[in-house]
């Protein structure tokens, strides 16, 4: 009887090695793509709305607004901060995960008997007395 144990498989890092044709050597892990590409996202997002106030063509370059320098910066920015978050560690953590922790909410929990109140409502002397006994 042989047993196998697939938890190993199940926790190992998905990496991609190929992308159209083109090899990767080591190939990029899909939890680094996880972090970068929404961040780059974000500044890009965040490069157009500011390219739209200051009138400065981000996407068309046949535009005599468009500036190379501004399409690039805001790229390279979010790449920037996305591999920052993943390569950046903080107690023993990713940058992104030590955030993510800091900022939920948290759960507050009250156990000094001293400051909690107590009121009995609809209770019965004989009720009490039975469940004591």
């Amino acid at each position: 009887m042989f047993l196998f144990n697939y938890t190993s498989l199940k926790t190992r890092e998905t990496r991609i090695y190929d992308i159209g044709g083109s090899k990767i050597n080591g190939g990029i892990g899909v939890d680094f793509l996880k972090i970068v590409v929404p961040t780059t996202l974000i500044a890009i997002v965040l490069g157009t709305v500011l390219g739209f106030i200051f009138g400065i063509s981000f996407f068309n370059p046949f535009s005599e607004n468009f500036k190379l320098g501004w399409t690039a910066f805001w790229i390279i920015f979010g790449i920037g901060v996305g591999c920052a978050l993943w390569y950046i560690q903080f107690a023993g953590y990713r940058l992104y995960e030590y955030l993510i922790a800091y900022l939920r909410p948290k759960k507050v929990y009250k156990n000094d008997p001293r400051k909690t109140q107590v009121k009995f409502t609809d209770v019965k002397i004989k009720s009490v007395v039975k469940k004591i006994l």
